[in-house]
């Protein structure tokens, strides 16, 4: 076989691999859910995570925050948000990130809780219920509609997803825009962006994004935050 021929070879090789593994994963997720156990990953790295962050800053509950903090979680009990403002950080932010099918439900006062994005993704309307007049939101959802189609399992499910929630902040947006200034900014990854979370592409996402804003605030100006306004950044 030719030199040409084997790297050919070597390609499609890897790139059969990398699209089982991916729909290997999503299958582990959807066998898992069978057999009652609903998430495919322990949530022990999260924690991890959380415990480091407080072991290095010291800090552990809401109280001992400068700066007021409200952490989103979905009730599934109630099918509805819930908001921690005080105690123990850890619960909550274990909550907050419990993605469904990804990470077990966090169990708080005898209530199970997951990913607040269920319920509310970008929550603007609890900003507003807590005395915000001036609200800056990311959100992370934009984009979808220039992405090419789906090919496998789990890029129909995130797809699905993205789409979903980015609506969902679009309609909270109109209903809520003239009982509060809201500015949301929306980063626009390219169609053919990787999700792998390597160091070389987080730092290329954060430069292009520090980039993208730049030109945002040289192009608006103060102009930016004067009225509500959802203002698209993209990242190439």
């Amino acid at each position: 076989m030719s030199s040409w021929c084997q790297r050919r070879w070597n390609q499609w090789k890897a790139w059969r691999y990398r699209r089982r593994h991916a729909e290997s994963v999503a299958f582990w997720a959807v066998s898992g859910l069978r057999h009652d156990l609903l998430s495919a990953f322990p949530q022990d790295n999260v924690r991890r995570l959380i415990d480091r962050t407080q072991k290095l800053t010291g800090i552990t509950t809401f109280e001992q925050l400068r700066v007021p903090l409200a952490v989103v979680a979905t009730d599934l009990n109630a099918g509805k948000p819930a908001i921690f403002r005080s105690g123990e950080l850890m619960p909550a932010l274990l909550a907050s990130t419990a993605i469904p099918g990804v990470f077990p439900a966090v169990r708080i006062k005898d209530r199970e809780h997951l990913d607040g994005g269920v319920v509310q993704n970008t929550p603007l309307d609890i900003a507003i219920d807590d005395g915000a007049k001036e609200i800056l939101a990311i959100s992370l959802m934009a984009g979808g509609e220039h992405e090419p189609s789906p090919t496998s399992f789990p890029e129909l499910i995130a797809r699905t997803l993205q789409l979903s929630l980015h609506h969902q902040m679009l309609s909270d947006y109109e209903r809520l825009r003239d009982r509060a200034r809201i500015v949301v900014i929306c980063p626009v990854t390219p169609p053919m962006a990787t999700w792998e979370m390597k160091r070389e592409h987080l730092e290329a996402s954060m430069e292009a994004s520090r980039s993208a804003m730049a030109a945002l605030l040289r192009e608006k100006g103060s102009r930016l935050f004067r009225h509500s306004g959802i203002h698209y950044l993209k990242l190439s």
